[in-house]
């Protein structure tokens, strides 16, 4: 047997009403319909001063008018693939313009056929992505710093295991940081790469190829046999790449590169 509301003694509307997230229902393209969080979130003094009355038009950021709208039509014609948690940016009833998370799905209000949409302040998410990320390049930066040893040359050591982020982090900060440090001539050490696959192996190529664009010449040191064999069975072309054993060889040959 189905449960309706009435017999598990649950009241939805007060259950809405006391839902901590913003809740607002429309109905054809006007709200009619809005929790006291969404009073809350919208910034408004009251119920009555906020989005009730107003299109949804109003409320949503012209950047998104058409995505709402498009959903809106699929909604409403029961069409069941939609994306119903987007991201979108709201206009408060102070002028300004919030971030937030959006779910919607068809409902009943008053008879009518209307959308329920749960608004979810995504600030604090959006922020601590952004600390994160933040974090994550300071972190590659430091994963791969580069070391001058004298005038306009720098060696980079490649210590540890890499994994594709870390490789990005290398090939969007070290060809930055080697022109802000007017670096001539850059030795990349090898000797302390944990493992070398296919994809470390396109990217260090990646790595060269943009720094001779750069007009900077580039030398490997600490190739060891086993990093060799490995370099050779994934396909690695040493062709026109200058290689030493050491940091010292690489130094004391600086001149002719």
């Amino acid at each position: 047997m189905k449960e309706t509301g009435a017999m598990l003694g649950i009241n939805f509307q007060e259950l809405i009403e006391n839902c901590p997230e913003a809740v607002a229902i429309y109905i054809e393209d006007q709200f009619v319909y809005l929790n006291p969080a969404g009073v809350t979130l919208f910034r408004a003094p009251s119920r009555q001063d906020s989005i009730l009355g107003k299109s949804v038009f109003e409320v949503i950021h012209p950047d998104y008018h058409e995505t709402v709208l498009q959903r809106m039509k699929k909604l409403l014609s029961g069409e069941r693939s939609v994306n119903k948690t987007i991201e979108e940016k709201v206009i408060c009833w102070d002028g300004s313009v919030l971030e937030v998370e959006v779910s919607a799905s068809r409902v009943t209000y008053f008879g009518k056929p209307a959308i329920q949409v749960v608004f979810k302040d995504d600030t604090d998410r959006r922020k601590t992505a952004d600390a994160l990320r933040i974090a994550e390049q300071e972190l590659n930066e430091l994963s791969a710093p580069l070391v001058p040893i004298m005038n306009q040359t720098a060696i980079l050591p490649l210590i540890g295991i890499f994994n594709q982020d870390r490789l990005d982090g290398i090939i969007q900060s070290v060809p930055t940081r080697v022109a802000d440090m007017k670096i001539h001539h850059l030795i990349i050490d090898c000797s302390g790469i944990g493992t070398f696959n296919k994809m470390v192996a396109t990217q260090i190529l990646q790595l060269q190829k943009i720094l001779m664009l750069l007009g900077v010449g580039t030398a490997f040191t600490g190739i060891r046999p086993r990093l060799a064999q490995a370099a050779v069975h994934v396909g690695f072309d040493f062709s026109g790449i200058m290689t030493f054993q050491s940091v010292q060889q690489a130094l004391s040959a600086m001149e002719p590169f």
